[in-house]
């Protein structure tokens, strides 16, 4: 799939050109449905090139050409789609781009001047890494997971001394043993095993921040004393998108270890997106930086003063021009882009009508947003 940086060129390269815009839902789960989402493709192409009969005769040809490309993408694919999603980017002098896509999105074709890429901000989440790892006090397994896939990467140990101590490094004399009174060898051996932790963690955390970089998600696990003395040893920067997961176990599986770190960043990044909604909230208006609701939205991304753009799936879908038009600006001016879920989507969708963003500076006459009785609206 497309990274940010190839979306905002493909956005760019076909501003003004005719596109059919793809977006296919893989998901079925019914077996007997696996055909489904062909139907859906096949209803909806159909449907715009009967819409099209008084259009122009160059646009009738340039649809056809760009359908019969789609068609010949997709001819392998006889049953199931094989992936959550699948999208595509298409003139009638090529294909831009299609492939599969590590998220469902819902079925959306279009042919319009430029292409449709508010959907696709959507999948562009999963490819943030997720760095794992499974700690307990003698050993750090570490895994990266990205696009559904899981890499191990290395096992990090302590390195403790925790056999029989002799006496004093010599030969121990007759009737000498560990349990003397004073420094017991068991004393010993589990300082040097505390010792030999607290080593490891210190080179955990130094490989999390490389590994992690500026924005991977770190997911940790393990013996909870251990993956919490591990989240402690963090940099703020890090610690800051990090986690324990109760629910990651030592002895976890790497199928297991899949499907928590996939969890887990759904955990961080929805914290996230509830941080920075409550902010933007508190800061909305001329005194702040926060910009809320389509209007002051539109209108701070017309002035260039957008720094991160957050939309509600629910905008996105029932208001699609409005977060077409933000989506496109925003990756003009290079903006982050983010589709936020779960509970901070709710409350986007009740208090900032589906859209809010952070801004560089504030631009001249920002309107303010609509007002809405909040405690109306929550009962």
């Amino acid at each position: 799939m497309l990274t940010y940086a190839e979306l905002v060129e493909l956005e760019r390269s076909l501003r003004g050109e005719r596109v059919l815009s793809v977006y296919v839902d893989g998901s079925a789960p019914d077996p007997a449905a696996k055909h489904a989402w062909r139907r859906v493709l096949d209803d909806a192409v159909r449907g715009i090139g009967r819409g099209l009969a008084g259009a122009p005769h160059d646009e009738r040809e340039a649809f056809r050409r760009a359908a019969s490309l789609l068609e010949a993408e997709l001819a392998a694919t006889s049953g199931a789609l094989g992936a959550p999603g699948w999208a595509a980017f298409i003139t009638a002098e090529g294909v831009r781009t299609a492939g599969p896509l590590p998220t469902h999105i819902p079925s959306l074709v279009r042919w319009e001047r430029g292409a449709r890429v508010a959907p696709y901000v959507r999948a562009l989440e999963q490819q943030r890494p997720v760095v794992v790892a499974v700690v307990d006090t003698r050993e750090a397994r570490l895994y990266r997971y990205r696009e559904g896939a899981l890499e191990a990467l290395d096992t990090l140990r302590a390195h403790a001394a925790v056999g029989p101590f002799d006496h004093m490094g010599d030969v121990p004399r007759e009737h000498f043993h560990t349990g003397t009174r004073g420094s017991t060898g068991t004393d010993a051996a589990e300082r040097e095993l505390r010792v030999g932790t607290e080593r490891m963690l210190a080179e955990l955390a130094g490989r999390l921040t490389v590994l992690g970089g500026d924005d991977a998600w770190i997911v940790l696990g393990g013996t909870p004393q251990a993956a919490k003395a591990a989240l402690a040893t963090l940099p703020g920067a890090a610690a800051a998108r990090a986690t324990v997961l109760p629910s990651l176990g030592v002895w976890a599986s790497e199928a297991e270890i899949r499907r928590l770190a996939a969890e887990g960043a759904t955990v961080l990044r929805e914290a996230r997106e509830g941080a920075m909604l409550a902010d933007l909230l508190e800061r909305k208006g001329a005194r702040g930086n926060g910009a809320v609701g389509a209007s002051a939205v539109l209108h701070a991304l017309d002035a260039g003063a957008v720094q991160e753009l957050l939309l509600s799936t629910q905008f996105l879908e029932r208001h699609a021009a409005d977060a077409e038009l933000a989506v496109r600006a925003a990756l003009g001016q290079r903006s982050s882009v983010e589709v936020a879920g779960g509970a901070a989507a709710e409350r986007m969708d009740r208090e900032a009508d589906g859209i809010v963003a952070r801004l560089r500076f504030v631009p001249p006459q920002l309107p303010a947003p609509p007002h809405r009785d909040v405690s109306a609206t929550r009962a």
